[in-house]
């Protein structure tokens, strides 16, 4: 008998409840917009740009031996291994910072303010931009340590062992980043709509997900672009919701994009993520190794070092390993679209939002100054999302529950809590649609 009273309360809600998002009509995907062409045009013509010089200040570097002459300066003050190291790499970064700051500046701050797109004053920029390239310096002093440490030790197999070492090293990183990276630029704290935040932890135990942490972030400080997103490992692990979306979508369309990145952490793919990471990492790093060995052994005498141990080879070996990364973009963008494709449909089972999550994208297209419909050769390069057209385009058609089809991650649900939810989902969009 009471199997019987919960399908009947089953298919009410369904009656009531889901037929009025599977017979909505779908969102027109909208069209860029001039400004967002423009911005979009110009966009692709700063990452060219961008890219050119991350190749030519190593290159100057290079070919006009200053690697040398900064290997021999740093000699003068100390022979000491570490610390002829740390100041060869302080001084390198040093140099490629104040070489790059001016674009940094222009992409950063003054095309963001041209389109109307940053609220940042110039002193707040200028301190992230200091805070950051302090964060970045250190970082990257550690990572030359590691990885001229191991050349010394193993110059044949140096590639394969620092590859294999950027699997833990990436999940440090990704576990310290919302604990002690994140707040030096934001401030983050729990969300201010109580009642928002109950829905949200609802729908994440909905999914199986106990014990989840929600933050507001402040980001209204510094942009107008709405997002929100998944980050940390284990106790760190949090979802982080820009304050510029809280005020900019309804809440509907956010527990979409809430749904959404619970389906990232369901689904591990952060996890995977840093498999992923890994493996792109060492082949990269092998194509690096199988490349700078030769040509340093012809090269090398006339710029300036003759083996990859010597540190004066760290902007040659920077040089290699850029045009190799920029080559295999492909593939990571590759993983990051399907992944994101996934956290879609999770986010879609998990809400049954459809018509909330086509019409989030709608405003994200126009605050974001988004082209729903990016050219392929950006996409295959640049995209780690799917295009905004195709993915409104799935969000209005795949409904399988309409259908009396399977779902594709319905094994994550608690069944008898999600009826409930999706009913008071649902009631509450068409009552404030009204």
């Amino acid at each position: 008998m009471k199997k019987w009273i919960v399908w009947g309360i089953f298919l009410g809600l369904t009656v009531c409840g889901f037929a009025n998002d599977c017979t909505a009509p779908p969102v027109a995907i909208p069209e860029a917009t001039p400004e967002a062409m423009a911005f979009y045009r110009s966009g692709n013509v700063l990452y060219i740009v961008q890219l050119l010089w991350s190749l030519v200040v190593p290159a100057l570097i290079v070919f006009t031996r200053f690697g040398m002459c900064l290997r021999n300066f740093c000699t003068r003050i100390t022979k000491i291994w570490f610390w002829n190291v740390t100041l060869f790499a302080l001084f390198f970064l040093l140099i490629t910072t104040l070489l790059s700051m001016p674009l940094d500046y222009y992409s950063e701050y003054v095309r963001l303010h041209d389109y109307g797109l940053s609220n940042q004053t110039f002193s707040r920029w200028l301190n992230h931009y200091l805070t950051g390239t302090g964060v970045t310096t250190v970082l990257a002093i550690i990572l030359v340590w590691i990885v001229y440490g191991i050349i010394r030790k193993s110059p044949k197999r140096w590639w394969l062992y620092f590859g294999l070492l950027n699997f833990p090293l990436a999940i440090v990183l990704v576990f310290i980043q919302p604990i002690w990276i994140a707040p030096l630029f934001n401030d983050f704290g729990p969300m201010k709509n109580k009642e928002l935040e109950h829905k949200i932890l609802s729908l994440a135990s909905q999914a199986g997900i106990e014990g989840s942490r929600v933050y507001e972030v402040d980001m209204s400080a510094d942009t107008k672009q709405v997002n929100a997103y998944v980050t940390g490992i284990g106790s760190s692990k949090r979802i982080v919701i820009w304050d510029t979306a809280i005020k900019s979508l309804s809440e509907d369309e956010l527990l979409f994009v809430v749904g959404h990145e619970m389906g990232h952490y369901v689904l591990h793919h952060l996890w995977w993520g840093i498999l992923v990471y890994t493996l792109i990492t060492l082949v990269t790093l092998f194509l690096v190794h199988v490349t700078i060995v030769p040509l340093i052994r012809k090269w090398g005498q006339w710029m300036g070092f003759t083996e990859l141990r010597d540190i004066a080879s760290l902007p040659f070996l920077i040089l290699i390993y850029s045009v190799y990364s920029f080559l295999l973009a492909p593939v990571g963008n590759l993983f990051s679209r399907s992944i994101e494709h996934n956290a879609d449909t999770f986010g879609l089972e998990l809400t049954r939002l459809n018509h909330a999550a086509a019409t989030g994208f709608v405003k994200l297209t126009s605050t974001n100054l988004s082209n729903p419909w990016p050219g392929p050769i950006f996409v295959f390069f640049r995209s780690s999302h799917p295009p905004i057209g195709e993915r409104m385009t799935y969000f209005n058609t795949y409904k399988p529950w309409c259908h009396g089809q399977p779902l594709k991650y319905g094994r994550f649900f608690k069944p008898e809590s999600g009826m409930i939810s999706y009913y008071d989902s649902e009631k509450d969009f068409f009552t404030n649609s009204r």
